[in-house]
């Protein structure tokens, strides 16, 4: 332990002495500026950054991927996009680790990067011919750069277990975040929901979720503390579901409960396996009693699940017309081959006077896909799909100890983020989607090489069987 310790003074030494200079430059500045707040913020800010480019690129990583939901908050308002700062601080960081030969590179598995890079290519070559090339373009350019480090990056990164546990920690951590600034509002049940820190009642209603499900396979399953295994059970995982559901998010919900039964199917029979059976027919079970005894305060969710009744609302109609108008252009010659274009489904649905609406886009990642790049680019996602979803079985299957319940909150999660992808956003609303599939990919790389975060000093790895 004493030769391990002494291995890593050095990094803790330049870290450390790193983080008290930008805290004393934060400090001396503010006493020596007229406007302290204003200066000592930014200060406080950037110092936390470069902590994270130098120490941390999976919390980087995952604060790229949040980027676009945290600049609705006035807090994150920079002179800078945020998101392009974060894009470029996680490249910057990722080629530090890379030159330190703590991250490796390897060639891409051909069934993760294949797929995608058709689809980047299609896209780009369908630029020539979209009929809205000023939208298109910027779909493209978005694709390409953020799409890529997300799948690409992810892969890089997360290969280690603990850089997976401080990725799902700093979800986490945001879902917190979220819970509380939507309490802060006072909101009640029924009233319409407005939090700072997320676009929408949706992606609020997915980040509960994402939160939920790594807090209860992972953190609850691994923890050796009953007092915290108590307060994730207890507390932290129902405060989540209540918010969850407060949101009237019924996509988010009922992809909760679709994967919640998903879970049931991961891994081979073993105590692992068992454990996570146990506990989620358990939250199912109490989960379902709750709801069916006090579902009256949860009004907003309840009117918006009886609409399906209905006929399901305007919102679902709308969904219905665009679906039907991107299956038509789907099996329309030439588009059957070539595609709209990417970008040009609004057009298409709206007419020529459409300026490329963010919200006019077929709500659904294989019909967009199919609609806009043609059979080519349908088949591309769908094989993207198909053998990530393939890997994280395999995955499951050959894991086990604390690495399986990492591997099956990753897994779970994807599957979770795959449901509401055909249901609702664009292909930019799912660069989680691609993070996850690299992290799968990550983690197949490095089975039976790497150690659980849960894992003592001193103590082998045992190889994982196939």
């Amino acid at each position: 332990m004493r030769e391990n310790a002494l291995s890593q003074w050095h990094e803790f030494k330049i870290t450390g002495i790193l983080t008290l200079a930008l805290v004393l430059i934060a400090v001396a500045g503010a006493m020596m500026s007229k406007f302290s707040t204003k200066f000592i913020l930014p200060a406080v800010a950037v110092s936390f950054l470069v902590i994270l480019t130098i120490k941390l690129p999976e919390v980087l990583l995952a604060l790229f991927l949040n980027a676009g939901e945290l600049k609705n908050d006035p807090r994150f308002q920079l002179p800078v996009d945020l998101t392009l700062l974060l894009w470029i601080l996680t490249i910057l960081s990722t080629y530090l680790w890379i030159k330190k030969g703590r991250i490796k590179l390897t060639m891409p598995p051909l069934k993760m990067a294949l797929p995608f890079l058709s689809v980047c290519t299609i896209t780009l070559i369908s630029l020539i011919y979209t009929n809205n090339f000023v939208y298109g373009s910027d779909k493209a350019i978005k694709l390409v750069t953020l799409g890529t480090l997300a799948l690409f990056g992810s892969f890089y990164i997360m290969g280690d277990y603990k850089r997976v546990r401080n990725f799902m920690l700093t979800y986490i951590i945001l879902a917190m975040a979220i819970m509380v600034d939507f309490f802060q509002k006072s909101h009640k049940p029924g009233s319409p929901v407005k939090v700072s820190i997320t676009s929408n009642y949706l992606t609020m209603g997915s980040s509960m979720a994402y939160a939920f499900i790594m807090i209860l396979l992972y953190f609850f399953m691994t923890d050796r503390s009953l007092i915290r295994r108590v307060l994730y059970l207890l507390a932290f995982s129902p405060a989540i579901l209540y918010v969850l559901i407060l949101s009237g998010g019924r996509g988010p919900f009922i992809a909760l409960i679709a994967t919640m039964f998903f879970i049931l199917t991961l891994g081979r029979r073993n105590t692992e396996r068992k454990r996570i059976r146990i506990w989620v027919i358990i939250v199912i079970v109490v989960s379902g009693i709750y709801l069916s005894l006090d579902y009256r305060d949860f009004t907003r969710m309840t009117s918006r699940m009886m609409l399906l009744d209905e006929g399901g609302g305007r919102s679902v109609l709308e969904r219905e017309w665009m679906a039907k108008s991107a299956f038509k252009a789907m099996t329309t010659m030439p588009y059957f081959f070539t595609g709209l274009g990417i970008g040009g489904f609004p057009r298409y649905y709206e007419g020529l006077d459409a300026t490329g609406n963010m919200y006019n886009y077929p709500h659904n990642i294989l019909l967009e896909m199919g609609a806009e790049l043609g059979i080519f680019g349908l088949i591309s996602i769908v094989l993207f799909l198909y053998w990530s979803i393939r890997k994280g079985y395999s995955l499951a299957w050959k894991t086990s100890g604390d690495n399986f319940y990492t591997v099956a909150a990753m897994f779970s999660v994807y599957f979770f983020t795959v449901l509401t992808a055909l249901k609702s956003g664009d292909i930019n609303d799912h660069r989680f989607l691609f993070a996850l599939a690299g992290i799968i990919y990550a983690l197949d790389r490095n089975a039976g090489h790497v150690e659980s975060p849960n894992r003592k000093i001193g103590e082998g790895t045992e190889p994982c069987k196939s």
